[in-house]
């Protein structure tokens, strides 16, 4: 079953800074790390639900899931009824958890 990945606002923002930040010390580097990011986006096209829920979801209540990429959490949920997969935010891991007064769609 293939889904529909969309890429939310928030997320294009969440990667557009990163790669600004590794291209800072390295545009090659910024690159592959943009390029291995499409890859894994791509990946949640088939079989979502393989990645967990997230403990923030205890919280927020969204069904929130992550994929872990290098130092990277891939934040989405999966709409089932129209086989899409949203992808919310990408955070380096070492972020602190989602605030749960802003929910899932605000920076922290």
């Amino acid at each position: 079953m293939a889904y529909r990945i969309v890429v939310e606002l928030r997320a294009r923002r969440d990667a557009e800074s990163t790669y600004d930040h590794i291209a800072k010390d390295s545009p090659s580097a910024a690159a592959d790390w943009y390029e291995g990011l499409l890859g894994c986006l791509e990946s949640l096209g088939d079989m979502p639900e393989r990645c967990p829920i997230v403990p923030e979801d205890d919280i927020v209540r969204m069904g929130l899931r992550h994929f872990v990429y290098g130092n990277y959490r891939i934040l989405f949920t999966i709409a089932k009824q129209t086989q899409t997969v949203h992808v919310v935010h990408v955070r380096h891991a070492a972020q602190r958890s989602i605030d749960p007064e802003r929910g899932a769609s605000e920076p922290s």
